[in-house]
C-alpha cells in the first residue's frame, strides 16, 4: 500500500472517528441540557413557592381543606399567569388535591389518581421532586416541568405545592446552541485533513465548555438567591420563622381580630438551661437542644398557630382563636409540659429549663411590639425566684414590679463589685445569766436613700444572679476578721446559702478565712437551713464532715419549720439546733400547743447532746418560758438589735441582766474548747 493510500485511509478513518465523536458529543450535550433545564425549573419553582408560602400564612389550613382567607384569595387570584409558573396545585400532607389554579383545565394535564404518591414522598423526605415533560397539545407549552415543592411550617411539611414551569424558551436557547454545535462539527469533519479543522474543533469545545460553565454559574447564582430569600424569612438553625417575619404576620392577625371576635395570645418561651448546656457540653449539643425544642413546639401547636425563633434561646408562639384568658393559660401549660420532659441529644438527657410569659390581645397590647413587650415582662416574672411552674400571664402593674426588681439587681451587683454590703452583729446570750456568748453575723444591703433592703429580698436575687458565692465568701472573711478582735471567749456565727455547697470548695473558703483572720476554728459557727439537706444529701453531709474536721461548729438554723431535718440529726452530729422564730410568735399568740412543741424540741436536743438556741425573743415573758424549758441560748430584740461592727465593743462594756437564779443548773454547758 502506497503512502498516498495510507494517507487516504487515515483521513477516511479520522473522518469516521470525528463523525462518531460528534454524534456522541451531541447526545451527551442533549442529556446535559435536559438535566440543566430540569434543575433550572426546580430552582425557579423553589423560589416561586417560597414567595407563595410567605404571602399565604394559612397555607397549612388550605392544604387541610379550609377555605382561603380573603387576603390569601386575593393573592391567589394574582398568580394566574404572567410568570413562567403557568399553573399550580396545592396538596395536603396525605396527597389529596386541595386547591388548583384555573389557567389550564385539569383534563389537559396528565391524568392523576385521587391521591398523588409523589406528595407522600416529598412529605417523607422534605426534598422536591421535579420532572421535565414534552407536549404537543395546543394548550400546553412544548416543554414544561412539574416540580413538587415542600412548604415547611414550623419544623414539619404542612403542604406540597406542585408548580408547572414553562421551559420552552430555555429549551429553544439550548436547541439553538446544539444546532450551532452540529454545524461546527460538520465543518470540523470537512476540514479533518488539516490543522485548521483541529483548531476549529478545539475552539468549539472551548465554547461548549464556556457555555456550560456560564449556565452552571447562573444556576449557582439562582440557588444563592433562593437561599438568601429563605434566610430573610426563616431561622437557619430550626427552619422556623425569624423574628421580623413572625412579628409581621402577628401584626396582620392583630388587624383581623375585630372581624373574628376572638382573642390572640403570644407565648414568649425562654430556655433557661441553654447556657449551661452550651458551657458544659458545647454549642453543637446546644444547637441540638434548640432543634429538638423547635420540633416539639411545632408538634404541640395547632394548625392555625404560628411559631418562630426570636433570639438565641427564645421562641414565640402565636395562639390564634383564643376564647378566654383561661384558654391561653391552659395552652401555655400544655407547652410547658411538653418542654419539661428530658430531651435526648446525642445520647445525653438534657433539660430545657423553659419558662413562659403569656400576653393576650387586645387587652395586653394592640400592636405586635406592644404585645411582645408585655409577654417579655410576664416572662421576667416567670423566671423570678419563688415561681413554681414558671408560667406567668401579664398583669397590670407588672412593669413596675419588673423595673423595681431590675433596680434591686443593679443594687446587688454594685454592692458585690464595690464591697458595699455591711455586716451587723446580733448578740446571742446565755439563758442562764444573760451574758453574751457569741454574735450572729447578719448581712445588710444599704439603700441609696437610707435604710436597708431585707435579706429575704436581696439574697434570692443574689442567688439568681450567681453572686452568692462571692458575697458569702466576703461575709465569712469579714465576720472572722471582726471576731478576731473580740475577747477570746466570744464566737461568731455565719449563715451559709445552700448554693455555697454547690459552688467553689467551701471547705477551702472557710479554711482560708480562718487563716487570714487568725480566728481559732472553735470560735466560728456555721449555720445551715434544713432545706439544704433535702437535695444532694450525701454530698452535703460529706462537706459538713469536712468542715467539722477543720474544727468549726455546725448549727441547724430554722429548725422545726418542716420537720424534714429530723432524719438527719443522728446522721450528722450537729453541735446546735436553732428553734425557728415562728414558734415564739405562735406562743405569744396564745397557741396552747406551741409550748409543748418547744419542750419537745429542747428535749430532743438534750437527748442528742446538742445545744439549743431560741431566736426571735422580743419580750421578757418569752425569755422566761424558753429559760424554764431548758434552752441554752436566747437571741432577739429583747436583748439587742443587730449592731454595726463599731458598736460591738461598747455593747460588751454594758452590764447585762441576769435572767435566771444563779443556783439553777443549765440544761447543757457551752463547750468552747
Amino acid at each position: 500500500m502506497t503512502f498516498r493510500q495510507i494517507g487516504v485511509h487515515f483521513c477516511l478513518g479520522l473522518s469516521a472517528a470525528l463523525l462518531l465523536l460528534a454524534g456522541a458529543a451531541l447526545t451527551l450535550v442533549d442529556v446535559t441540557v435536559e438535566r440543566l433545564i430540569r434543575d433550572d425549573a426546580e430552582i425557579a419553582a423553589a423560589g416561586w413557592v417560597n414567595h407563595f408560602a410567605i404571602q399565604i400564612d394559612d397555607i397549612g389550613q388550605i392544604a387541610a381543606g379550609a377555605t382561603p382567607s380573603p387576603q390569601s384569595a386575593s393573592f391567589l387570584a394574582k398568580q394566574r399567569g404572567g410568570t413562567r409558573v403557568f399553573r399550580f396545585e396545592v396538596y395536603g400532607r396525605d396527597g389529596h388535591l386541595a386547591l388548583v389554579s384555573d389557567q389550564v383545565e385539569t383534563k389537559w394535564l396528565p391524568a392523576a389518581d385521587s391521591v398523588d404518591g409523589r406528595v407522600a414522598e416529598v412529605v417523607a423526605n422534605g426534598r422536591p421532586i421535579t420532572t421535565l415533560r414534552h407536549s404537543d397539545h395546543p394548550l400546553l407549552p412544548p416543554v414544561y416541568a412539574e416540580s413538587y415543592q415542600p412548604v415547611v411550617v414550623g419544623a414539619h411539611v404542612a403542604a406540597v405545592v406542585k408548580a408547572f414551569i414553562d421551559q420552552t424558551q430555555k429549551r429553544a436557547r439550548f436547541d439553538h446552541l446544539l444546532s450551532t454545535l452540529g454545524i461546527v462539527f460538520a465543518g470540523l469533519t470537512a476540514l479533518a485533513f488539516g490543522a485548521s479543522a483541529i483548531a476549529l474543533r478545539l475552539r468549539a469545545q472551548q465554547k461548549q465548555a464556556s457555555d456550560q460553565t456560564a449556565e452552571h454559574l447562573a444556576i449557582e447564582r439562582k440557588v444563592a438567591q433562593v437561599r438568601a430569600e429563605f434566610l430573610a424569612q426563616r431561622d437557619e438553625l430550626t427552619g422556623l420563622l425569624n423574628r421580623a417575619t413572625l412579628l409581621d404576620r402577628l401584626s396582620k392577625r392583630l388587624g383581623r381580630l375585630p372581624e373574628t371576635g376572638l382573642g390572640l395570645a403570644v407565648h414568649n418561651i425562654d430556655l433557661g438551661h441553654l447556657k449551661t448546656v452550651n458551657d458544659t457540653h458545647g454549642y453543637d449539643i446546644g444547637d441540638g437542644l434548640i432543634r429538638a425544642v423547635a420540633e416539639t413546639l411545632s408538634e404541640a401547636i395547632g394548625e392555625v398557630d404560628l411559631i418562630g425563633r426570636i433570639s438565641g434561646n427564645g421562641f414565640l408562639v402565636v395562639q390564634d382563636e383564643v376564647e378566654s384568658p383561661a384558654d391561653a393559660i391552659r395552652f401555655a401549660a400544655r407547652l410547658k409540659d411538653s418542654l419539661d420532659r428530658p430531651f435526648v441529644v446525642k445520647g445525653l438527657d438534657l433539660a430545657s429549663g423553659a419558662a413562659i410569659g403569656v400576653a393576650i390581645a387586645p387587652g395586653h397590647g394592640a400592636t405586635a411590639e406592644a404585645l411582645l413587650h408585655s409577654s417579655e415582662l410576664a416572662l421576667d416574672a416567670a423566671q423570678s425566684p419563688g415561681v413554681r411552674n414558671h408560667v406567668c400571664r401579664f398583669e397590670l402593674g407588672m412593669e413596675d414590679e419588673i423595673r423595681h426588681r431590675r433596680e434591686l439587681e443593679a443594687l446587688v451587683e454594685n454592692a458585690a463589685a464595690n464591697d458595699a454590703f455591711e455586716l451587723h452583729f446580733q448578740p446571742v446570750v446565755s439563758a442562764r445569766d444573760g451574758a453574751p456568748v457569741y454574735f450572729e453575723a447578719l448581712l445588710r444591703l444599704p439603700r441609696p436613700g437610707g435604710g436597708y433592703v431585707p435579706p429575704s429580698i436581696f439574697v434570692p436575687i443574689a442567688e439568681d444572679l450567681g453572686l452568692i458565692n462571692g458575697i458569702g465568701a466576703w461575709a465569712l472573711n469579714r465576720a472572722c476578721r471582726a471576731a478576731a478582735g473580740w475577747p477570746d471567749a466570744l464566737g461568731v456565727a455565719v449563715n451559709l446559702s445552700p448554693l455555697q455547697f454547690s459552688g467553689a470548695d467551701l471547705n477551702q473558703v472557710v479554711a482560708q478565712a480562718l487563716a487570714a483572720s487568725g480566728l481559732a476554728p472553735r470560735r466560728l459557727e456555721l449555720e445551715i437551713t434544713e432545706g439544704l439537706l433535702l437535695k444532694h444529701t450525701e454530698s452535703v453531709l460529706h462537706q459538713l464532715q469536712g468542715l467539722r474536721e477543720i474544727g468549726v461548729s455546725i448549727a441547724m438554723d430554722d429548725f422545726g419549720t418542716g420537720y424534714s431535718s429530723l432524719g438527719y440529726l443522728w446522721r450528722f452530729p450537729f453541735d446546735k439546733i436553732k428553734i425557728d422564730r415562728s414558734f415564739i410568735v405562735g406562743w405569744q399568740a396564745n397557741d396552747r400547743h406551741v409550748a409543748h412543741i418547744l419542750r419537745t424540741i429542747v428535749s430532743l436536743g438534750r437527748t442528742l447532746n446538742m445545744l439549743v438556741t431560741a431566736e426571735g425573743i422580743e419580750h421578757a415573758a418569752q425569755a422566761a418560758l424558753l429559760r424554764d424549758l431548758g434552752c441554752d441560748f436566747l437571741q432577739g430584740f429583747h436583748f439587742s438589735r443587730p449592731l454595726p461592727e463599731a458598736e460591738v465593743a461598747p455593747y460588751l462594756l454594758q452590764p447585762h441582766t441576769v435572767l435566771a437564779d444563779p443556783r439553777r443548773t443549765p440544761a447543757l454547758q457551752l463547750v468552747t474548747g
